[in-house]
Parts: structure tokens; sequence; C-alpha cells
């Protein structure tokens, strides 16, 4: 064990300290480096996700003119819980590489980021008739599943990142299978984009 700035810091673990002195501690770019070393493709993941939601919340102040406020707040809400579950996902994973509750808050928060950015993109552009909103607003159609995946998967994994008892593989099965089946749906559906602006 290791004090920096008057925290007690276990080397093997994954934590973020601001030293009060340059004596050589694990300091906040360390941290990330280790993190990275850990799990790179989560920490790309979750990265990835917090770029999405960025490019989402920019589509918002150029394009989101027209939208209603609430829809405004429940996309800059969402979008920030996807990249935040998936930054958990990520330090879960770095700490314990498999961990079905760190995988379950990593695809679940990239998606529900995925989702947000194609949510505002295809309900405040103004050109509905292009190819490239047309695309978004498919992946808007079924990409949601995340936040299904963020609502569920975990409540069921918590704490150990398997599920309590072998009882309960008939719900995670069926579970997994629901939630495919609603992606599957979504990605299959012939009927008219709704959302997508002009």
């Amino acid at each position: 064990m290791r004090a920096a700035a008057g925290v007690a810091v276990d080397d093997s673990l994954v934590a973020v300290v601001v030293e009060q002195d340059s004596g050589g501690g694990l300091s906040a770019a360390r941290a990330l480096a280790r993190l990275r070393d850990a799990s790179p493709f989560a920490v790309y993941v979750a990265a990835a996700s917090v770029a999405v939601v960025v490019a989402g919340y920019v589509v918002l102040a150029v394009d989101g003119r027209d939208l209603a406020r609430e829809d405004i707040i429940l996309l800059v809400v969402l979008g920030a819980a996807g990249a935040s579950c998936a930054a958990l996902g990520a330090l879960i994973l770095a700490q314990q590489d498999g961990n079905r509750l760190g995988l379950a808050f990593l695809v679940g928060g990239f998606g529900t980021a995925v989702w947000s950015l194609a949510t505002a993109v295809a309900d405040a552009s103004n050109s509905g008739g292009s190819d490239l909103v047309r695309w978004v607003a498919w992946l808007d159609n079924w990409v949601f599943v995340g936040l299904i995946v963020l609502v569920t998967w975990p409540l069921l994994l918590y704490p150990t990142g398997t599920l309590p008892s072998r009882r309960w593989r008939p719900l995670g099965a069926l579970l997994l299978a629901a939630t495919t089946a609603i992606a599957l749906a979504g990605m299959l559906d012939r009927g008219e984009l709704g959302n997508v602006a002009g």
C-alpha cells in the first residue's frame, strides 16, 4: 500500500489519484495507461461511446432547434448515461477480464450512446430524404436495445457478473432471446420510418 495525497492506494486496483508531489506514485496518467493495458478493447469502446455522445450533442446544438425541450433533455441525459455506463463497464473489465456485468454495462452503454446519436440525427435533420438520414433512422429503429440491456442484465448479473444460481438460467436465456428478437424485428421492419424529419 502506498499513500498519495492522503489516500491509500492499492497498486493492484485501477485508481485515479492526484498526487501532491512527484514522488513517482500512481498518477492519473499512469492509472489510465494501466486501464488501457488491462483491457484495451473495452477502453476503446468506452472512448467511442463518449465520442458518439458528443457527436449527438453537436447535432442537437446545430439542428435541434425544432425539437421539443423534453426530447432534447431526454437525449442529453440518455447519452450521458450510456457513455457513463460504458466507462463503468470498461473499469469492471479491466479489473476482471470477461466479467459479464462489465460486458453488459459496456455493450448496453455503447448501444445507448449510438441510439442517442441516431435519434438526434433522425429527429433533428432537415434533410429527411437523404440516404444517410434514412440509414441512421433504420439504426435508430433497433439499436435502442442497448438501453434494454442496461436496464435488465446488470440486475441479473450484479454483483459477481454471474447469475445468482442455475435456476436463473432459463430467465437469462429468455431475456437474451427476447432482446435478440426485438433487435431483429427492428432491423427487418419494412414499415415507414416515421421519425425521419421532413
